[in-house]
């Protein structure tokens, strides 16, 4: 399929190369909920050869409205395991791996072993702060993503390059999805502004969001990005760590 009209409008858009790195390219989707599944969908449809899935949920009736990948006939089934059914009847040349795993120190490195992209779909900032801190170590970029009500927020974070996550991100405030809810338009939107940072960073080297921090308000028709500065004194890549 790789050789036919299918990626053809892409291939113009991002060059024979750029689209030939995205079809070598192996990329981790941490959490399938709203924001997952639209940005596994959209990576599958880029052409990526290898898309590791990997959540611990199975999907609920309450998913159905926000997410892409998963019908009725799914409801009570591993998100992991349907996004992949759903992604290689449809994308038979992309390899979906599901992985039925909570992301942390004992999983890690079957997750993320040869991975050249994360994208954090998570909804807790706990696993937030574990990527963060193994895509560190690892020399692994990874791109944020997170929507709540109308709101939407991403960055991308390179290792050596950009302040990493725990720099900038603000304390938990115990505020979730589950309890001030969340339109399927924020998650949309969310990840494409993920992917297309994604695309761009697996394609070209580089992503627009570096450094910044991308916000969105569609209720109030707000779309801005933040300068992101490095922490000196972070526990995860300052200068004490470094060193």
């Amino acid at each position: 399929m790789q050789n036919t009209s299918f990626f053809l409008r892409q291939v113009r858009a991002l060059g024979a190369t750029g689209h030939s790195r995205l079809r070598k390219a192996c990329v981790a989707v941490i959490g399938l909920g709203g924001v997952g599944s639209h940005s596994a969908l959209l990576l599958a449809q880029s052409g990526v050869r290898e898309l590791r899935l990997v959540d611990r949920d199975l999907v609920e009736e309450s998913n159905l409205s926000r997410t892409c990948l998963f019908g009725g006939s799914d409801v009570g089934k591993p998100k992991a395991e349907a996004a992949a059914v759903f992604l290689s009847r449809y994308f038979p040349h992309v390899e979906g791996i599901p992985l039925f795993a909570q992301f942390s120190s004992s999983t890690v490195r079957l997750l993320l072993e040869g991975v050249d992209l994360v994208l954090d779909c998570s909804d807790n900032h706990s696993t937030r702060e574990a990527i963060n801190e193994v895509c560190w170590q690892r020399s692994i970029p990874w791109v944020y993503a997170g929507a709540q009500g109308f709101r939407v927020m991403a960055s991308a974070i390179v290792p050596r390059r950009t302040p990493c996550f725990a720099c900038w991100s603000l304390p938990r405030t115990g505020e979730s999805c589950s309890l001030v809810g969340v339109m399927n338009t924020a998650v949309a939107v969310a990840s494409s502004v993920q992917v297309q940072s994604a695309v761009d960073l697996i394609s070209q080297g580089r992503s627009s969001l570096e450094k910044k921090l991308f916000f969105a308000d569609l209720k109030k028709g707000v779309f801005v990005t933040k300068p992101l500065s490095k922490n000196l004194s972070c526990a995860v890549c300052g200068i004490k760590r470094i060193t």
